[in-house]
């Protein structure tokens, strides 16, 4: 599904049915839509895309440092904490991912031509999608929510633990460097 969707938004601007639009919706442009007015305000006030690359990083770092301490519990290097005791972070993780998709979604409308041409943006998105696995995981399933203060972890939690930092850090780089990245 998640293929067909990645080929699908490679496609999408070239897709026109006009046989099936209703005539209220061929006056409908670009410019009577949301984007113009986003890409507008971003581009033409010099503080706002460096204050929102702020807020992203700082969402970043939320969602870095939530991962972090989760791994470093579930590889046995913070055994004196429990899974419940780690779950308060979440919002903490929450409120970063949240900041991220708010400031993202800003910078994609500001200038959609910079990241729909790059692999590394599709990439990216891909990890942030495939993210969603393993916290999932985390959030649903026993076996983490078994895990007390000094206990060993299963396999399976560690496995997650590792899977979700690294997607996290595939994204983090591809983000990072994806104005240099094709």
């Amino acid at each position: 599904a998640v293929a067909c969707v990645l080929v699908t938004a490679n496609i999408g601007g070239k897709i026109s049915h006009l046989e099936i639009r209703e005539a209220s919706d061929a006056a409908v442009t670009e410019a009577v839509g949301w984007r113009l007015p986003i890409e507008t305000w971003v581009n033409d006030h010099a503080f706002s895309w460096p204050t929102l690359e702020m807020i992203h990083y700082v969402g970043m770092a939320f969602l870095f440092g939530v991962s972090t301490v989760y791994l470093f519990r579930m590889l046995g290097i913070m055994k004196g904490i429990s899974f419940p005791a780690l779950h308060r972070l979440l919002p903490m993780a929450i409120i970063g991912f949240m900041l991220n998709t708010i400031t993202g979604m800003i910078f994609f409308a500001a200038a959609p031509q910079i990241y729909l041409g790059k692999h590394g943006f599709h990439t990216k998105i891909l990890g942030i999608l495939l993210a969603t696995i393993p916290i999932l995981y985390f959030t649903m399933f026993d076996a983490p929510w078994k895990v007390q203060a000094d206990d060993d972890v299963p396999a399976r939690v560690k496995i997650a633990a590792v899977v979700t930092f690294a997607l996290v850090v595939v994204v983090m780089a591809y983000g990072r460097f994806l104005p240099w990245l094709e």
